[in-house]
């Protein structure tokens, strides 16, 4: 990548836009960023650094910051960068998000940060993270990798000289990428421990486990349970235990069992005896219940019988009155059909009046029909005399359009001769100058040939040469010969004016047949408008002037508009006639309409008529039927035939009720005196066919049974509970014990890998993996770094990586010495002075960046940028150092010193010169 042209606007110092063009450096060389402290220097490549990748070169700097303080509100912030890739040319632009003022109103506004990348095909990509990664790939490295790679500043690479092993993995880290090493080593941390938390909660569920095992202090294990429960035996030791908890426990269940089925046979014996005392005693209380019972339902149904006797007394008046109540009912119904007619008489009546009602309507109808057609046809006759006037308004308005027609025809000719006649004029005026430039290309040519048949003797003259004869006189001497004019003409020029001037003749020939062609045309299209403007004189009223453009000016345009504006009337009035002429269309049909309805009316109320008629017969016989049922009912209303029969119905069930239940309460009394007898019977049955047995003694023996059989269940239960907890707890020991055998090895495996990784074997240098492989990069560094250090040094110092930990306990590896070739000693680069520290910062600086170039791929930079530092260098050194930076720059890679030193202004011709401005902003400017 080389920078070609870049322009910054309000931008770090620079307030307004400046451009710096890179191309008067070449493509190799060095080349001084110069200026005042403050002024920009590095701010050059910082805006280099933002346009690429949106980040300035420095670690303390954000895009945010880089707004111009001295910039005008309304002055954009951003940098476009033009470079050459490969061989190919590319632009960016960016801007960094920043406040500006509001384009509408007042405040300010955010202007979020943009970028365009172009390609060299002329592709435009956007958005910020397309266009970064489009950088990424282009180039093969990020943001990071650049400033080491393109930026060598003095404080960076100064730390990196002295830098301990941890802050040269933190360094390295982020330029090679090596940080999936140190994942590596965090995740086997993690990992082993994961794996002793799962150890801890492992053990601690084991002894979980180990406090369930439960045990009787009767037992012969419980001394040895009471050592398991304090973690005095081995696991394997306690799940032999909780076997043999297992088989004591399930010897005792058995013996159990076997007494609680001993016992339980005893106990049916006595149940049965206890269930059979109990049953004789009862049949005892069930006797004597019964007998009071069967005693008292004897007295009812004494009672009930009396109460029949006189309740059979009314049974003649119930027959009557049932008679009775059969006649009224039937009455009843007649009373309904009466009120049936009387609604429906009153319902047919109320039709028969609507009816009515609409048949007067439907002939007011009729009437009113009657007069619309009336109407309409009245307006139809009227609209029948507008065809004959249409057809006499379509002729008018064919004729004038024919007229136009012809004049348009007319003015269209006249328009066509017009342009030719232009033509023909400007064709003769071509031909003339034509001519004329002809003729005097002729004289030319003629007066050419004049001279140059006068100038013959001296051309000859030219051609005469001492002691050889003449070959017009003959003689060998030659004492005066003719002289040729200056201006004499040559033949070739002959010859040239000759062909001009046939071309000419030519061009002038082309022309007059030109003009001779629109001659004729014209004469054409003059004949055909006179034969047109005849025609139209004799039907039109037009002068019998004899120049056309009074014609056409003044006649014409006065027809024109006669014969449109006649256009216009007629078209007008026949399109209002047509939409009026569309009405008797449609009177018609209304007529017909309404002459339809009046035919269908007139048969609905011939309809209507004959059905008031016979419906009006209909009211008159139904009226005479509801009056013969008035005066064949013997109440008025049927309300007080209704209140009678209720009456008579009322007596009817208070007579037939206490007859239902004199004989139900007699049925009752009876059955439940059968029921009571035969009861009272079984029990004396009963009673004197059952054993005697002693209830005292036999509760007695039960209770004891029962106790001791309690006693045995209980046990059995909690010796049944007690092994499913041992048996649980031997399950789950033997469990975790496997469990804990597996985790134990893995746990070994990964500490192992982990002390390892992260360099923490005991009496072993402290080397973590990443360290091993930054050692790998940091060799290859130091040894692209020697090569130009002995160069800077002549020969008397050269880097080297300490091999020996310092001491085993912090981490080690990357540690940097320097051997003095001039005594042969080795000591810490710590104790170089200014000078020797600023060739060692830049010889691995380079190194670095060499190195960086590799390990991407090969990627190099064409441009690369070396920051201060010079000021503690003297002469030799300071030339020392300009040679290697000189070197380089060799084979196409431009090298740029940033510094104010002005021994530098003096050794480097091709300079950028920043100055700062007392009013505010910088400048910049290239000398070369």
């Amino acid at each position: 990548m080389r920078p070609l042209k870049l322009t910054i606007r309000a931008f770090g110092p620079y307030a307004t836009e400046t451009a710096i063009d890179f191309s008067p450096f070449g493509r190799s060389g060095l080349f001084l960023i110069s200026g005042d402290t403050g002024a920009g220097k590095t701010t050059v490549f910082d805006a280099i650094s933002f346009a690429l990748f949106g980040q300035p070169s420095g670690q303390n700097r954000e895009p945010s910051m880089m707004r111009s303080k001295y910039a005008a509100p309304s002055t954009s912030t951003e940098v476009l960068l033009c470079f050459e890739h490969r061989g190919l040319i590319y632009h960016i632009r960016r801007n960094p998000e920043y406040e500006r003022p509001s384009l509408r109103g007042d405040g300010t506004t955010t202007q979020r940060a943009e970028a365009e990348l172009t390609l060299p095909g002329g592709q435009l990509i956007t958005k910020n993270r397309d266009v970064n990664n489009a950088i990424q790939d282009l180039l093969g490295i990020d943001h990071n990798q650049f400033a080491q790679i393109a930026m060598i500043a003095q404080g960076d690479f100064m730390k990196l000289l002295v830098a301990d092993t941890e802050d040269r993995m933190r360094i390295f880290r982020q330029i090679f990428a090596t940080d999936r090493y140190n994942r590596l080593q965090d995740l086997l941390k993690r990992k082993y421990s994961e794996l002793s938390r799962e150890r801890e909660i492992l053990d601690s569920e084991i002894s979980v486990y180990i406090k369930s095992i439960d045990c009787d202090q009767q037992s012969r294990f419980f001394e040895i349970t009471t050592q398991a429960r304090q973690n005095e035996l081995q696991l394997d030791e306690i799940i032999f235990l909780t076997e043999s908890l297992i088989r004591e426990s399930q010897d005792e269940i058995d013996e159990k069992k076997l007494m609680v089925s001993m016992i339980q046979k005893d106990l049916d014996v006595v149940t049965v005896k206890h269930a059979e005392a109990k049953g004789f005693e009862k049949l005892k209380d069930d006797l004597a219940r019964e007998q009071v019972e069967f005693n008292n339902t004897l007295a009812a149904h004494n009672l009930a019988n009396t109460a029949l006797e006189k309740a059979r007394h009314f049974e003649p008046e119930l027959k009557s009155i049932e008679q009775s109540i059969a006649i009224n009912t039937e009455l009843l119904k007649t009373y309904e059909l009466r009120e049936q007619k009387r609604r429906a008489y009153a319902t047919a009546k109320d039709t028969l009046e609507k009816e009515i009602a609409q048949l007067d309507f439907d002939r007011k109808q009729e009437q009113s029909l009657h007069a619309q057609l009336a109407t309409l046809k009245s307006e139809s006759d009227q609209l029948r005399l507008i065809v004959e006037d249409i057809e006499k308004l379509s002729h008018s308005f064919n004729e004038a359009k024919r007229n136009l027609l012809s004049i348009e025809e007319l003015e269209a000719r006249y328009k066509q001769l017009h342009k030719i006649q232009s033509d023909r004029e400007k064709a003769q005026a071509d031909y003339l100058l034509a001519q004329h430039t002809a003729d005097e290309a002729e004289a030319g040519h003629r007066e050419l040939q004049k001279t140059f048949l006068a100038e013959q003797a001296g051309i000859l003259a030219m051609t005469l040469e001492d002691q050889k004869p003449c070959p017009v006189c003959g003689a060998s001497e030659h004492p005066k010969p003719a002289k040729l004019a200056d201006n004499a003409p040559t033949q070739d020029t002959i010859d040239r004016a000759q062909k001009h001037a046939s071309r000419l003749n030519e061009l002038a020939r082309q022309k007059s047949a030109e003009a001779r062609i629109l001659c004729g045309r014209e004469e054409e299209v003059l004949a055909d408008f006179e034969a047109k403007l005849l025609m139209i004189r004799s039907r039109l009223s037009i002068t019998d002037a004899t120049d056309h453009s009074v014609i056409m000016q003044q006649d014409i345009p006065v027809l024109i508009e006669k014969y449109t504006f006649e256009m216009n009337d007629c078209s007008t009035r026949i399109t209002e006639d047509r939409k009026r002429h569309e009405r008797l269309d449609e009177l018609d049909a209304m007529m017909n309409t309404i002459a339809t309805n009046i035919k269908s009316l007139q048969q609905v109320i011939q309809t209507k008529s004959d059905a008031v008629s016979r419906k009006s017969g209909e009211l008159r016989v139904e009226c005479s039927h509801i009056e013969e049922l008035n005066q064949s009912l013997a109440h008025p209303t049927e309300s007080a035939a209704r209140k009678e029969l209720e009456q008579i119905n009322s007596r009817f069930k208070t007579l037939e009720r206490s007859l239902q239940e004199a004989r139900q309460e007699f049925e009752r009394t009876k059955s439940l005196l059968d029921t009571h007898k035969g009861t009272v019977d079984l029990l004396l049955s009963q009673i004197s066919e059952a054993p005697t047995y002693d209830l005292e003694a036999l509760s007695m023996q039960e209770r004891t049974l029962l106790e001791r059989k309690s006693a045995y269940e209980n046990r059995l239960t909690h010796i049944t509970s007690q092994k499913r907890t041992n048996e649980s707890a031997h399950k789950n020991l033997k469990e975790k014990s496997h469990a804990r055998q597996s985790l134990e090895t893995e746990l070994a495996r990964v500490a192992t890998l982990t002390q390892t990784a992260n360099g923490n074997l005991r009496g072993k240098e402290k080397i973590m993996l990443e360290t091993y492989v930054q050692m790998h990069y940091f060799d290859r560094i130091i040894c692209r770094a020697n090569i130009r250090l002995m160069t800077m040094t002549g020969g008397q110092y050269e880097l080297t990586r300490k091999t020996e930990a310092t001491n085993n306990r912090s981490q080690s590896g990357l540690e940097l010495d320097v051997i003095d070739h001039y005594n042969g000693s080795s000591r810490s680069v710590k104790t170089l002075s200014g000078g020797e520290s600023f060739k060692a910062s830049l010889a691995l600086a380079l190194g670095l960046s060499d190195e960086i170039q590799a390990s991407t791929g090969g990627i190099r930079l064409d441009a690369m940028f070396v920051d201060e530092g010079f000021g503690s260098l003297d002469e030799d050194s300071l030339q020392q150092a300009i040679k290697i930076l000189d070197e380089l720059s060799q084979g196409e890679r431009l090298v740029g010193i940033i510094s104010h030193i002005s021994e530098l202004k003096t050794r480097i011709d091709k300079q950028i010169i920043i100055t700062k401005n007392r009013a505010g902003g910088s400048t910049a400017r290239v000398v070369t």
